[in-house]
């Protein structure tokens, strides 16, 4: 992905069996997924730590509902979990 600073900078245009597509400009601190990781321009792993607490606050909100017993969610957070770390 390129990324420029120059307020006067082309516009890029795609064009698709004769349809003209103009790209949509992201800024730096936009995230944009890629490979299961949100990652923005500057580095910045702020939105992805958000969304895996976001994640994990679920998992663990659901299983408190589930009729299930410790060792059990103990378990299922362990595939859970172990399923994010290795994406």
């Amino acid at each position: 992905m390129n990324t420029t600073t120059d307020a006067n900078a082309p516009d890029i245009v795609f064009t698709n069996n004769g349809t003209n597509l103009p790209a949509t400009r992201v800024p730096a601190s936009a995230p944009v997924r890629y490979l299961g990781i949100h990652l923005t321009l500057d580095l910045k792993w702020k939105h992805h730590l958000t969304i895996m607490d976001e994640h994990i606050r679920a998992i663990c909100t659901n299983l408190e509902k589930a009729p299930i017993t410790y060792p059990q969610a103990q378990i299922a957070v362990n595939l859970l979990l172990g399923g994010f770390a290795n994406f």
